[in-house]
C-alpha cells in the first residue's frame, strides 16, 4: 500500500508540472525513489512506463485545449512539449485515432480525462481507450465521407446524396452517443453490464453502413457513363466506411470482452470480501453473545450456509439471510422489553 500511496502521489506531481519537460529521474527524485525502482513501480501499478503515460496525459489536456480553447493547434503543441505542428500532430493521432483539426472540428470524445487513483481503475482505462480510439476514427471517417457526399455536384443526384449525407451523419450521432456510455465505465464500472446493448448499437452501424454503401453503388451504377466516372470515387469512399465500420465492431467487441473480464473478475473479488467480512463479524458476535443459544445456533446456522463457494450464492439466499437477521434482532429487542416479561 504504501508504494501504492508513493506512486500515485507522483501522479499527482506529474499532473501539476505536466506543461514542464519531465524525466523519469526528476520525478524518480521528487519522491525519493530510484529510477529503476521507480520505473518498475510505476508500470506494475499504473500498466505502462513513465513516459508512456507522461506523453499521455499531455495528449489528453492539449484534447482538452483543442475543445475548450480558441487556441491555434501549434500553440497547443508547444504546451505541451511538442517542438512542431507535425510531430504533435503525428503522436495526437496515434493516441486519440484522428487528427488534432478532426478532433476540434467534431468534437470528439477524450481518453482518460480524469486521473483515476485506484489500480484496478487504470486497467479498465487501458480498454476503454481503444475503444474510444477506434469510435473516434470511425465518426471522423463518417463525417469527412458525408461532407465529401455533399460535394457532389452532378445535377441529377445533388438529392440523393443529400440524404445519404444525413444518413452518415446520423450514423455517426449514435456512434457519438455511445461513446458517452463508454467514457464513463472506469468511474462506474457497474455500466459494463450495458455492453451488449452498446456492442449491439455498434454491429447496427456496421450493417448499416455496409447496406448504405450498396445502394450508393447500385443508384450510380445505373446513372450515365460520365456520372458514373465522376461519382465513383465517392462509392469507393463509402465502401471504405463500411469496411471501416465492420472491422472496428470485431475490435471493439474483443476490446469489450477484455474489459467486461476485468471488470467481473474485480467484482467477484470485491464480494467475495464482503462475503468473507460478513462471516468473520458473525463468528465473532457469536462468540459475544452470552446464553441465548438458540439465537447462536440460528445464527451460526446461517453463516454456514453463506459460507458457500460465490458461484452458489444468489439473490434469494442473501434476501432470506436479511431477513432472518432482522428477525433476530427484532426478537432480541423485544425479549428486552418490560412488558414483554
Amino acid at each position: 500500500m504504501g508504494n501504492e500511496n508513493t506512486i500515485f502521489r507522483s501522479l499527482e506531481l506529474i499532473e501539476s508540472r505536466i506543461s514542464e519537460k519531465l524525466t523519469v529521474k526528476n520525478i524518480a527524485d521528487a519522491v525519493y525513489f530510484s529510477n529503476n525502482h521507480y520505473q518498475r513501480l510505476f508500470r506494475e501499478i499504473v500498466g505502462s512506463s513513465v513516459m508512456e503515460y507522461v506523453t499521455k496525459r499531455k495528449l489528453t489536456l492539449a484534447g482538452r485545449a483543442l475543445l475548450e480553447s480558441n487556441a491555434s493547434i501549434i500553440d497547443i503543441a508547444l504546451k505541451y512539449g511538442y517542438d512542431s505542428r507535425e510531430g504533435f500532430a503525428r503522436s495526437f493521432k496515434a493516441y486519440m485515432g484522428v487528427s488534432p483539426m478532426d478532433y476540434r472540428k467534431h468534437a470528439l470524445a477524450a481518453i482518460s480525462q480524469k486521473t483515476i487513483k485506484e489500480k484496478y481503475v487504470m486497467g479498465y482505462s487501458n480498454s476503454t481507450d481503444e475503444i474510444i480510439r477506434e469510435l473516434n476514427s470511425f465518426i471522423a471517417k463518417a463525417k469527412d465521407t458525408a461532407n465529401s457526399a455533399r460535394k457532389n455536384d452532378v445535377a441529377e443526384y445533388v438529392s440523393f446524396w443529400n440524404m445519404i449525407a444525413e444518413k452518415t451523419d446520423v450514423y455517426a450521432e449514435e456512434v457519438k452517443e455511445v461513446l458517452e456510455r463508454i467514457s464513463v465505465i472506469t468511474e462506474h464500472p457497474d455500466e459494463i453490464t450495458d455492453r451488449f446493448t452498446i456492442i449491439k448499437v455498434i454491429e447496427d452501424i456496421a450493417f448499416k453502413s455496409n447496406l448504405l454503401a450498396f445502394n450508393v453503388g447500385l443508384m450510380v451504377s445505373r446513372g450515365q457513363p460520365d456520372h458514373i466516372e465522376i461519382q465513383w470515387p465517392l462509392c469507393i469512399k463509402y465502401l471504405e466506411l463500411a469496411q471501416a465500420a465492420s472491422i472496428k465492431s470485431e475490435k471493439i467487441a474483443g476490446f469489450f470482452n477484455e474489459l467486461s473480464s476485468l471488470i467481473f473478475n474485480d467484482m467477484r473479488r470485491t464480494a467475495a470480501d464482503k462475503m468473507s467480512d460478513v462471516i468473520s463479524k458473525g463468528k465473532a458476535a457469536i462468540d459475544s453473545i452470552i446464553g441465548y443459544e438458540n439465537t447462536k445456533n440460528e445464527v451460526s446456522y446461517l453463516l454456514n450456509c453463506l459460507s458457500v463457494p460465490l458461484d452458489e450464492i444468489t439473490v434469494p439466499l442473501l434476501e432470506d439471510s436479511l431477513f432472518q437477521i432482522a428477525h433476530y434482532i427484532l426478537c432480541s429487542r423485544y425479549r428486552h422489553m418490560p412488558y414483554a416479561k
